[in-house]
C-alpha cells in the first residue's frame, strides 16, 4: 500500500503567524517521518491523491516524550477518517477526526450538537470554486459568450449560501488573511467580472448574449458538468441558477469522481463547476499549474505567451513587493481575459475528539499537515 507518511521540505514564509500553521511546514523530523512509514510498511514517496484516497490510516508512532518520538514504536494506533461527512452524520461519534474540508459550516453546528466536546476548527479556505469553460468547443469559443457568464455570477449569494456568509472572495491568489499574496477585496472589485454591483454585471451580460442572437425567446441550452462530492454539486447547482439571468439553461451532469479528471483534462465537456486547492501559498504553483499554456491543470486550455512571460518574471524576482505587484498584475490579466472566473473560495471545517493529540490545521492548504507523524489518541 502506498502512501500515507510521505514528506517534503519547504521553507515557510515569514508571516508573523504561526510557522507550523503554514502550508508545507514539517511539523517534526524527515526521521519521525521515516520512522512511521517504516514502521507501517509504507512508500514514503507516495503522491497526494494516494494519500487522500483512504478513508482511514495506521501509524505505529505514540506519544511524542519531552526528548521527542522514543525510540522503539508504540503499539499500532488507528485514528479512523470518517470518509462520507456529509452524507451521514449518525455514526460520526464513532470517528476521530474528519478529514480536510469534509464538514461544511452547518455541518460543523450539527456535530458540536451531536457531541458538544468535540473540536472543530474552520481556517481560511485555501480551496476555490470557479468556472471553466471549453473554449474549443462552439460556441464557447466567442471570449463575448464567456464574459457574458462570467458576469452572470453572483458571488455573494455562493457565499451566504454554503458558507452561511463565511466563505471568502478572491482571485487566483488566495486572499487575506490565510494568503499572503492574494489582493484585498477593494482592489479585487476592481477587476472585470468581479464588481459587486450584481445588477449591473447582469443587464451588461444580457445585452451581450443578445448582441450574440440569445434571448427571452431563444436559449443557450448546455450541459453543466461537475465532480459528484457535496462540495462541488452543491454550488454547481447554483451556477445553473444564476446562468438562467443570461438566458442560459444548464442541465446538471455529475461525473463519478474516478472519471472527472479525465474527462475534464480531455476536455470532454462544455461547461463545468470545478474546485482548485493549493499545495503552498505562493504564486508559483497556482500560476504555472493550472494557468500556463500547456499545464497539466490548465483544464480550459488557456493560452496567453504574454501571461507566461509574466509569470517566469515574477517567478524570477526575489524582492517581495516587486514580485507581488507582478502578481497582482497577473491576476488582473487573467481577469480581462476571462481565464477561469473564480467564484468563491470555501470555508470548511475539521473535527476531532477531544482524545486525539498533536493535530495542527494548516491555513492555506488541505493537503499538508495529514501527514500526522505528530499525532496520537489519548485514550
Amino acid at each position: 500500500m502506498r502512501g500515507l507518511a510521505s514528506f517534503t521540505r519547504s521553507t515557510a514564509l515569514s508571516n508573523g503567524m504561526d510557522a507550523q500553521r503554514s502550508a508545507g511546514v514539517l511539523l517534526s523530523s524527515p526521521a519521525a517521518a521515516q520512522r512511521c512509514a517504516e514502521g507501517a510498511g509504507l512508500d514514503s514517496g507516495a503522491p497526494a491523491e494516494a494519500q487522500s484516497a483512504m478513508p482511514s490510516i495506521a501509524l505505529p508512532c505514540s506519544a511524542p516524550t519531552a526528548h521527542g518520538y522514543p525510540p522503539t514504536p508504540a503499539a499500532p494506533m488507528a485514528p479512523q477518517l470518517q470518509p462520507r461527512i456529509s452524507t451521514s452524520l449518525t455514526d460520526v461519534t464513532k470517528y476521530d477526526l474528519t478529514f480536510a474540508g469534509s464538514v461544511s459550516i452547518p455541518l460543523m453546528r450539527d456535530i458540536k450538537n451531536q457531541m458538544p466536546d468535540a473540536i472543530c476548527e474552520s481556517p481560511p479556505g485555501s480551496v476555490n470554486t470557479n468556472l471553466i469553460i471549453n473554449r474549443d468547443a462552439p460556441p464557447f469559443d466567442n471570449p463575448e459568450l464567456r464574459r457574458a457568464m462570467a458576469l452572470s455570477l453572483d458571488r455573494k449569494a455562493f457565499v451566504d449560501i454554503l458558507t452561511e456568509g463565511q466563505g471568502f472572495f478572491g482571485g487566483v491568489l488566495q486572499p487575506p488573511p490565510g494568503g499572503l499574496w492574494g489582493m484585498p477585496g477593494d482592489i479585487l472589485q476592481t477587476l472585470p467580472g468581479y464588481g459587486i454591483d450584481v445588477q449591473k454585471n447582469r443587464t451588461e451580460a444580457r445585452e451581450i448574449m443578445q448582441q450574440l442572437g440569445y434571448g427571452p425567446d431563444h436559449r443557450l441550452k448546455v450541459k453543466a458538468s461537475t465532480r459528484d462530492t457535496p462540495p462541488y454539486r452543491d454550488p454547481a447547482v447554483i451556477l445553473i441558477d444564476q446562468l438562467k439571468d443570461a438566458y442560459i439553461d444548464a442541465d446538471l451532469e455529475t461525473i463519478d469522481t474516478a472519471q472527472w479528471y479525465p474527462k475534464v483534462m480531455r476536455k470532454d465537456y462544455t461547461v463545468a463547476l470545478n474546485l482548485t486547492g493549493s499545495t503552498v501559498d505562493d504564486p508559483d504553483q497556482g500560476l504555472y499549474e493550472n494557468y500556463t499554456c500547456g499545464a497539466e491543470g490548465n483544464y480550459n486550455g488557456y493560452c496567453n505567451p504574454e501571461v507566461d512571460k509574466l509569470v517566469d518574471q515574477q517567478s524570477m524576482r526575489s524582492d517581495r513587493t516587486i514580485r507581488k505587484k507582478l502578481a497582482w498584475q497577473i491576476e488582473r490579466r487573467l481577469a480581462e481575459d476571462g481565464a477561469r472566473p473564480i467564484v468563491y473560495y470555501n470555508r470548511a471545517a475539521v473535527c476531532w475528539q477531544p482524545y486525539v493529540k498533536g493535530l495542527t490545521i494548516m491555513i492555506n492548504s488541505i493537503y499538508n499537515g495529514w501527514r500526522m507523524e505528530d499525532l496520537w489518541l489519548d485514550k
